[in-house]
């Protein structure tokens, strides 16, 4: 019988989303100390991509626990809605 192998680990899907969004709040508040510039717009731009995880995430964790109204929800806020969760409602992809 084959095995998943993070088995026993107790790395779940919600402790992924746990992990992702922690991410995502420093590297919110390492944007804000951030100028102007190619710096700043390469940090909005792994922002965004990390509040994508976020959403992934958080969509196969609902999955996982056949809650598909809270799914549903999720889909219809978009990565925007995400963004604004976290603070980052006013990053820019200039």
């Amino acid at each position: 019988m084959a095995q998943w192998l993070g088995q026993f680990t107790e790395l779940t899907h919600a402790t992924k989303v746990q992990d992702l969004e922690a991410s995502l709040r420093v590297a919110v508040e390492s944007l804000r100390l951030v100028d102007s510039g190619d710096s700043r717009r390469k940090k909005a731009k792994a922002i965004y991509r990390l509040a994508t995880r976020v959403m992934s995430a958080r969509l196969k964790c609902l999955k996982a626990r056949s809650a598909k109204r809270r799914e549903e929800t999720t889909r219809e806020g978009s990565i925007d809605a995400i963004l604004a969760e976290f603070g980052a409602q006013d990053i820019s992809l200039i």
